[in-house]
Order: structure tokens, then C-alpha cells, then sequence
């Protein structure tokens, strides 16, 4: 076979062959010209609007937009024709059967050997089912987050009702209810809201959880890059209320003292909390071990596979926290 009708052969297999891709896959392909007009449509775009192939080339995509999404569709699609780059969007089309679907559009642009811009090339996936469970999960979320918010006042009403018919045991349902205030801030902060904002990292963490303990000048913190889970958030808040709780009413946070709190990367396995207390002397460091607080340090630490350790010195309490990076697994780490 002569060489030139071999390679007209091949030519032939191969476009026919790439042809025969571009229809069957599922996915909705199109191809524009450098004015938006279509060029080209797979079977599987052209089955959703309902057009034939010879109608392409007289075929508006425009005027099966959602009237609502317009002005945002047009927008990005404008830019990105202008500006001859990439783009994604997402947007409202009626179907061939009448119905309005959700299409997540990515598209590229194209351009010719000598550098000419061409027009887009794309790709439409439906997401109208996906966009629906997403929706109908965050009201169930909400709804939930709704009640285990409630849940938490109301077990906080019954806390300060009991206080008030006990007084005598008044600092105990003080610690109480501020572990459960450190529950609840937590539990707000990791379903990021308008209202409560998700802590980015265990910087924020430490200022939610602070807040109410702040006084000007008294707290420091420093080098917080650490990206949570929600899988230690709640743990570590609760730490920190109950460090912080004690440093009110003993330590350097009860008086003229500072608190620093440095938060570091050690290695790939470990994150470094140290929480030092300057201007204070607990005359007693074995009382610091004995109490309910120290328990519940030691097994929420514990827990969370963390180690606590407690040091004394002149004038200073220096507490190191390590946290293993397994606790922090489903957050991205900086």
C-alpha cells in the first residue's frame, strides 16, 4: 500500500474513531466559535436540548437559560471570552422536556497553531440531584444543630437553677457550667455559620474558647497555624476552658500575671501546645494533680491520644500539650 494512502487511511480511522468518543461518552461536550455560537454538541448535549446536529448551527444555548441566572451565567462566560481563559460556572437550563436542570459547566479556551483564539471548548455535568441532597443535608443540619443548641441552654437553665438552691455548692456548678459553655462554643464553631464562623485553625480555637477570660494585655498567643478537625476541636476547647478556668482562679489570670500560649509544628507526627503562666508561684504544685479538673485534663488529653505534662518554676506554671497530628486527620494541614 503506498504510503500516502496509508496515511489517508490512518487520518480517517483516527477521526472517525475520535467521532465515535465524543458521542458516546455520557458527559455533555460542546464547542463554541471565538462568539459564543455553538460549533458543535455531542449526542448527549444535543438529546438534552433536544436539537438535532443539522440545527446547530442556527441554535441560541442563551435562550434556554433560567431567567434567574442570566445575568451571572453571561458574566462569567463575557469575562472569560475576553480575557481567553478557563472558566467554571454553574446555571439553570430548561431541558428538551420542559424542565429547568442545574449544569455545572467548565470550559477552556481554544486556539489555533499561529496563536489565534479560536472559542471555547467544554464540558456540562448535571448536578440538579447532587445540589438537591446538598440542600436538604444542610437543613437537616440545621435543624439538628437548631436542637443540640437548645439542648445545651436548656441543660445550662437547669445548671443555674440548681446553683441558686444550693449555694453551697456554687464553685462547683460555676465549673460546670463553664465546661459546658466550652462544649457549646465548640460545638457552634464547627458548623460554621453566619452566626458562629467555624474556627480555620487552632488560633481561633484558642481565641473562641478565651474569649471570655481576656483582659487586656494578660494573653498572648503566638504561631497558631495548625488547620482543625472536628474531631479535636471539642477536646482541645474543652482543655482550654479548663486551663484557663483554673488560671482565673489561681493563677496568673486571677491577678496581675500573663499568659502566653505558642502553638507549634514539632514534627510530622506531633503538635507542640505550651501554655506558660508568668507572675504566679503555686505554693502547692500537688494540689494542682489532685482535683476533678486535673482528671478530666488527663483523660480528655488522653482521649484524644495527647500527652500532658505539668512544669514549675520561679514565678511561672508551663503546661505542654502534645497533640498527634492523627487528631487532626480530615483537616488540611498548613
Amino acid at each position: 500500500m503506498p504510503w500516502g494512502q496509508f496515511d489517508r487511511q490512518r487520518q480517517a480511522i483516527t477521526t472517525e474513531t475520535y467521532r465515535a468518543i465524543l458521542e458516546g461518552v455520557p458527559a455533555m461536550l460542546w464547542l463554541g466559535d471565538a462568539q459564543g455560537k455553538c460549533l458543535y454538541l455531542n449526542r448527549a448535549q444535543r438529546e438534552f436540548w433536544g436539537i438535532s446536529n443539522e440545527a446547530i448551527a442556527d441554535f441560541d444555548w442563551s435562550h434556554t437559560l433560567h431567567p434567574d441566572d442570566i445575568p451571572a451565567l453571561q458574566k462569567a462566560f463575557a469575562e472569560a471570552m475576553a480575557r481567553q481563559q478557563s472558566f467554571e460556572v454553574e446555571a439553570r437550563y430548561k431541558r428538551a422536556d420542559g424542565n429547568y436542570r442545574t449544569l455545572h459547566t467548565s470550559a477552556n479556551p481554544r486556539f489555533s497553531a499561529s496563536g489565534e483564539f479560536l472559542g471555547m471548548s467544554g464540558v456540562n455535568v448535571d448536578v440538579t440531584e447532587r445540589r438537591a441532597s446538598e440542600q436538604r443535608v444542610k437543613i437537616l443540619t440545621g435543624e439538628l444543630s437548631h436542637r443540640i443548641k437548645n439542648l445545651f441552654s436548656v441543660v445550662g437553665a437547669l445548671i443555674s437553677i440548681t446553683r441558686r438552691e444550693n449555694p453551697l455548692a456554687t464553685e462547683a456548678f460555676e465549673d460546670l457550667h463553664g465546661r459546658l459553655l466550652a462544649l457549646s462554643t465548640a460545638y457552634q464553631g464547627t458548623q460554621d455559620t453566619a452566626e458562629h464562623p467555624s474556627p480555620k485553625n487552632l488560633g481561633d480555637l484558642v481565641e473562641l474558647t478565651l474569649a471570655p477570660f481576656r483582659k487586656t494585655g494578660q494573653i498572648t498567643i503566638r504561631g497558631l497555624e495548625i488547620q482543625l478537625s472536628r474531631r479535636a476541636t471539642a477536646a482541645i476547647a474543652l482543655i482550654l476552658n479548663e486551663l484557663a478556668t483554673n488560671s482565673a482562679k489561681y493563677g496568673s489570670l486571677s491577678g496581675s500575671g500573663s499568659l502566653d500560649i505558642t502553638v507549634d509544628h514539632v514534627d510530622q507526627e506531633w503538635v507542640l501546645v505550651t501554655w506558660t503562666e508568668h507572675g504566679v508561684e503555686y505554693t502547692d504544685p500537688s494540689s494542682c494533680k489532685s482535683g476533678f479538673g486535673s482528671r478530666l485534663l488527663d483523660f480528655t488529653t488522653q482521649d484524644i491520644g495527647a500527652e500532658l505534662t505539668r512544669h514549675w518554676e520561679d514565678h511561672s506554671f508551663k503546661i505542654r500539650i502534645r497533640i498527634p497530628r492523627t487528631a487532626f486527620e480530615g483537616a488540611e494541614q498548613s
